[in-house]
């Protein structure tokens, strides 16, 4: 579940407009990170303990603060299957639907070790 949460943010972060700031590298990382502190159930001062992150992901992680943040939450809200609300946040960030069920299939699809085309 975390590889996919990562890889679904990754994609997302992809097909940003050009006037999005967030890298696909933070994306990834943020995704990873927050599947870890949600089924380690420790908090990120004690996982994180050490380790240097940056700014952007630290804020998405600790403030819920940022466009990497936004694109955790609407990864949360496609797991929880709150569809209405996650394509309001697609549109938000200038994400087609199609778009975004693309970097989902993809998500799932790179999990499963297959290639999509």
């Amino acid at each position: 579940m975390a590889v996919t949460r990562a890889t679904f943010m990754e994609e997302l972060a992809h097909v940003l407009p050009d006037t999005q700031s967030c890298s696909t590298d933070e994306a990834f990382l943020t995704g990873t990170l927050s599947m870890l502190m949600d089924v380690c159930d420790v908090s990120l001062d004690e996982m994180m303990a050490g380790v240097g992150l940056s700014d952007k992901i630290w804020s998405a992680l600790s403030e819920n603060n940022g466009e990497t943040a936004v694109l955790l939450r609407v990864a949360k809200m496609v797991e929880k299957i709150e569809l209405d609300e996650a394509k309001d946040n697609f549109t938000g960030l200038g994400i087609p639907l199609s778009s975004a069920l693309e970097c989902q299939k993809r998500a799932f699809n790179w999990q499963d070790g297959l290639t999509c085309q």
